[in-house]
């Protein structure tokens, strides 16, 4: 038996095998129980065997990270999204978007279809003006300059114009969206956004 054992943690399982069948054929001991046995002590050896200290997993602690910006409802806030929600024909060219999705400032008013900016700093700004029916350019005002000019493409059997585009604005200032050939043919889903990035 520990000679079996012996063979066992030194060589290979079939030379365990060709022993113990040896054994077993002038014995009474069933090759089955000495095969299960084998497995039970290889089980144990493993399971007793010291992992050696160079393959042992070690902590490893990575520099600090950044520290978290502390963005509370106390910090300064301006933001605004909103379509334009029904149809007109009217060829007034500053584009009123009167459906709201977000407007908790009141900085947007749909009345003028301005943005006033109340806190001074950083703002991003986008829009998407959608029509079924002519070639629309569309810009993007500050006051009384043009600051994003768009031009319609076709997809998906319309044309869009879009622009997006990030300003510093001071208190007073006011940001709309424009078109040339007036609101008329205008999909409802046209829509405008904007929001302070920072405050300066």
């Amino acid at each position: 038996m520990f000679l079996i054992l012996f063979l066992y943690c030194n060589s290979s399982f079939t030379r365990i095998l060709t022993l113990a069948q040896l054994w077993t054929a002038n014995t009474c001991i069933h090759l089955i129980h000495i095969i299960n046995f084998c497995y039970l002590f290889r089980f144990f050896a493993l399971q007793n065997r010291k992992v050696p200290v160079n393959l042992r997993k070690k902590k490893v602690v990575g520099p600090p990270g950044q520290i978290a910006l502390n963005i509370n409802a106390s910090q300064p806030q301006s933001a605004f999204s909103v379509l334009l929600g029904k149809y007109s024909s009217t060829s007034e060219k500053i584009i009123h978007f009167h459906h709201i999705i977000y407007n908790e400032q009141n900085h947007y008013s749909a009345q003028t279809g301005m943005f006033t900016c109340v806190i001074p700093g950083v703002y991003q700004f986008s829009f998407v003006c959608m029509s079924y029916s002519s070639a629309k350019s569309m810009d993007l005002w500050c006051n009384n300059n043009v600051v994003l000019h768009s031009y319609p493409f076709h997809q998906g059997g319309r044309l869009m114009a879009s622009g997006d585009t990030v300003l510093q604005l001071e208190v007073g200032d006011k940001v709309w969206v424009e078109s040339k050939a007036g609101i008329s043919g205008l999909s409802t889903k046209s829509y405008f956004s904007g929001h302070m990035v920072f405050a300066v």
